[in-house]
C-alpha cells in the first residue's frame, strides 16, 4: 500500500517540474500557494447518522467534514499533513497532532487517502500561474474496505470527469468549514493532546 501514495507523489512531482518549465518559458512563473487537508467521514450510511465526528483545533472542537489551508511561505521548513495513521485518531499538520475524536464512542480509522487534487488558485502576480494541492484523509470503520469513495462526497449531480475533491474542498469553502493553519498554529503544543 505504501508504492501507491509514493508512485502518486514522485508523479505529482514531476508534474509540477514539467509545468514550471513550461510556464517559466513563455508565461512567467508558477507558483504553489497553498496545501489544503480534506478530513471527510466516510463508511456506511447508517454508521455516518449514528456516529458525531469532530476534531480539536485551538482548543475548539469543530465537526466533520473540514478542510485545513496552510499557505505556503518561503521560510517555512517542509512539513506534512495527513494522517497520523489509522489506529492513531488523529492527524498531523506538520509537527501538532489534531485529534479526532466520535460520540458516542466507537472504534474508527483515520486514513490517508489516494485521492489529490491540483488547484489552479487566482494569481497575486501578474506572468505568475498559482496552484495548490489538496489532500484527502477519510475517518471510518476499521472494516471499511473504499479507501477513496469520493462518490460520497456530493449529492449534486456532477459530470463524472469533474474532480470530486476539489468539488468537496468548494463545498466546505463556501460552508466556512475551512480552516487556515498559521505559522503559530504549527507550534507542537499548542493542538497537542
Amino acid at each position: 500500500m505504501v508504492r501507491v501514495p509514493a508512485i502518486i507523489g514522485i508523479l505529482l512531482l514531476l508534474s509540477i517540474l514539467l509545468l514550471q518549465r513550461y510556464y517559466q518559458q513563455d508565461r512567467g512563473e508558477l507558483q504553489l500557494d497553498a496545501f489544503y487537508l480534506v478530513v471527510d467521514v466516510e463508511g456506511p450510511p447508517d454508521w455516518r447518522k449514528e456516529n458525531v465526528f469532530s476534531v480539536i483545533w485551538n482548543e475548539k472542537t469543530l465537526p466533520l467534514p473540514i478542510a485545513f489551508k496552510v499557505a505556503m511561505v518561503e521560510d517555512r521548513p517542509q512539513f506534512s499533513m495527513g494522517s497520523g495513521g489509522e489506529n492513531f485518531e488523529h492527524l498531523k499538520i506538520g509537527d501538532c497532532q489534531v485529534p479526532v475524536s466520535v460520540n458516542p464512542r466507537i472504534k474508527f480509522h483515520v486514513r490517508n487517502s489516494p485521492a489529490f487534487a491540483i488547484i489552479d488558485e487566482k494569481p497575486s502576480k501578474r506572468n505568475t500561474a498559482e496552484i495548490s494541492f489538496a489532500n484527502l484523509v477519510i475517518v471510518c470503520p476499521p472494516e471499511f474496505e473504499d479507501r477513496h469513495d469520493l462518490q460520497a462526497f456530493s449529492n449534486d449531480k456532477l459530470n463524472a470527469m469533474e474532480p470530486r475533491l476539489e468539488v468537496r474542498l468548494k463545498q466546505l469553502m463556501d460552508e466556512g468549514r475551512l480552516i487556515e493553519v498559521t505559522a503559530s498554529d504549527l507550534i507542537p503544543q499548542k493542538n497537542a493532546n
